[in-house]
């Protein structure tokens, strides 16, 4: 994968950067990286006397709740890795920011220290979509905000692909995965693995995927978690913009509605907001013939202004995502059925 730090332009790493002086807690962080140094299993709990409190999830960062001199943060150490996660994040959320996005919270300096980057945050309220009792009453809102953020130019992450492409995992399954499987011929679920791999092959949803899309500004991570809904205000909000990239949209989608994070939400409710969108847009009629609907098409085509065909790019994302073993077996027999159980595209 090609490392952030090669293409995002040299005027978006500075050697340290805040949107308002004197604001980097250079005390704090250096207390902070001597007991990374010391003692680093001690970071992984409540800093009381810093005035942190650890957040739990992160995907190996750490992210505190910081009450800082000017009130309530969020302070985030970064792993260091090839992506530079800590540049990823200011970058994006300073470009959003340019642009007008106020969805994705805003940042308020960066560190980028080589043993621990660091990042200030405005603190955001809300719960995880996945943990409201109504998660219906947020993905209309989501749905408008990933609009939103497709619309936003590419700038300085135009050659910089979010982490885990379709193109990475077409990969994976056309060479990685079935090398992987010859090598356990004997596990009891290789047979089944290579059925499906067998069945994706046939469904030619590589050569869909292959197809040229337009490439979108992308979040760079399906996990519903980062959705944030402040029932209050009934305003959303998406963080952790360490993965972000150009991705396409109809791939995005896929991620998101096949992620393991979104099966605490019922079908029923996708295929509602689908109903919805489609009310509200009228598209035109394609003569492009369409496979059976499913649930992604909340997300795609018209929510998120997807390429030509937009389901059927879609539908063979779905299919192509490792997430997404349980969706490629609902497809395939909702296909059986609607199809009069033939092979012959619907």
């Amino acid at each position: 994968m090609t490392t952030a730090r090669a293409v995002l332009p040299d005027h978006t790493d500075p050697e340290r950067v805040t949107v308002d002086r004197d604001t980097i807690p250079d005390n704090l962080l250096a207390q902070l990286r001597a007991l990374h140094r010391a003692r680093p299993e001690a970071l992984d709990a409540d800093l009381p006397e810093l005035g942190l409190a650890r957040f739990t999830g992160g995907r190996n960062n750490r992210v505190y709740r910081w009450s800082s001199p000017r009130g309530l943060a969020c302070l985030t150490l970064y792993r260091t890795d090839k992506r530079d996660r800590a540049r990823c994040e200011w970058t994006a959320l300073r470009h959003l920011g340019e642009h007008g996005i106020t969805t994705a919270g805003t940042a308020f300096w960066h560190d980028p220290h080589p043993e621990l980057p660091a990042v200030g945050l405005r603190f955001v309220p809300g719960l995880p979509i996945t943990k409201l009792d109504m998660p219906s009453k947020a993905l209309p809102a989501m749905v408008t905000a990933l609009r939103q953020i497709r619309q936003v130019p590419l700038g300085p992450f135009a050659t910089l692909g979010r982490l885990d492409s379709a193109t990475d995992f077409v990969r994976r399954i056309t060479s990685t995965w079935p090398e992987q499987l010859r090598q356990h011929s004997d596990d009891a679920l290789t047979r089944d693995m290579t059925a499906l791999l067998t069945t994706w092959h046939h469904r030619g949803d590589a050569a869909v995927l292959a197809e040229p899309a337009p490439l979108v500004f992308s979040h760079g991570d399906g996990n519903l978690d980062n959705w944030l809904w402040h029932d209050y205000i009934s305003a959303i909000y998406v963080l952790d913009w360490e993965f972000a990239g150009h991705s396409d949209a109809a791939y995005d989608a896929a991620e998101l509605i096949e992620h393991p994070s979104a099966r605490t939400i019922d079908d029923d409710l996708w295929l509602a907001l689908a109903a919805r969108t489609r009310r509200r847009r009228r598209p035109e009629p394609s003569p492009v013939r369409r496979r059976p609907p499913h649930r992604g098409s909340a997300l795609a085509g018209h929510a998120l202004e997807t390429p030509p065909r937009p389901g059927v790019r879609l539908r063979a994302a779905v299919a192509t995502h490792p997430h997404a073993a349980h969706g490629q077996r609902r497809m395939i027999e909702q296909e059986k059925r609607e199809c009069g159980r033939t092979r012959a595209p619907c």
